[in-house]
């Protein structure tokens, strides 16, 4: 296994299947981003090194076919490596707004 399932060299195996990094990333994008893809064509264009960009929908077919799974896909994470939209410890922080004074419904009146 020298050559990508898809195009070309090999990279490793990538959720499920021997890709190379380019297909890797294609399904990763398209797995997270849940994209429409629709072919111009009778759904069986020609995905190879030449042409992989001209047909998303026969590309992500084919990656489906030769093995790729959509749930070996981890959710984006963040820079510090965290899961997207996730707040570490804010759901117990009390917040008051300095410009205005208001004060938070669980602070007690003096």
């Amino acid at each position: 296994f020298n050559r990508c399932f898809v195009v070309v060299v090999v990279s490793g195996k990538h959720y499920g299947a021997i890709s190379c990094d380019g297909c890797k990333g294609f399904f990763r994008r398209s797995v997270r981003k849940n994209p429409v893809y629709e072919c111009r064509h009778q759904n069986n264009c020609t995905i190879d090194k030449d042409k992989r960009n001209q047909c998303r929908h026969c590309r992500w077919k084919k990656c489906i076919r030769m093995g790729m799974k959509k749930d070996a896909v981890q959710k984006e994470r963040d820079r510090l490596g965290r899961p997207r939209g996730y707040n570490y410890g804010m759901a117990n922080v009390k917040t008051k707004s300095h410009l205005t004074g208001d004060r938070d419904e669980d602070e007690d009146e003096d």
